[in-house]
């Protein structure tokens, strides 16, 4: 449940952008991306406890609710007239397919 709390967590956060002022430079970085790391840590971790068909298996379902959610928002954003919906959820579909890719 966890795993699929930060899979999807981290494919809706991932424009969510912070700054951290370290002396006179800024660092940026995306709020996804500091919990997507956690995602391969407890993949590791059920695969060591329960083997590798258990975390397959996890990490399969993880990814089928995380299509459902990034599709239910998807299909909101193209539900109706307004554009701005659109503007924040068309980039869902592109994270979740390029994390896919890291992850498979």
């Amino acid at each position: 449940m966890l795993f699929t709390i930060i899979l999807c967590c981290t494919t809706l956060f991932f424009f969510d952008h912070k700054e951290l002022a370290y002396g006179e430079h800024a660092i940026h970085f995306s709020v996804g991306l500091i919990v997507f790391p956690l995602t391969f840590t407890i993949s590791n971790v059920l695969q060591d406890r329960y083997g590798k068909l258990y975390a397959n298996t996890v990490t399969r379902y993880a990814f089928i609710c995380d299509l459902v959610l990034v599709s239910i928002a998807y299909i909101l954003c193209n539900i109706g007239d307004r554009n701005d919906y659109f503007s924040v959820y068309k980039q869902p579909p592109v994270i979740m397919g390029v994390t896919f890719l890291l992850y498979g």
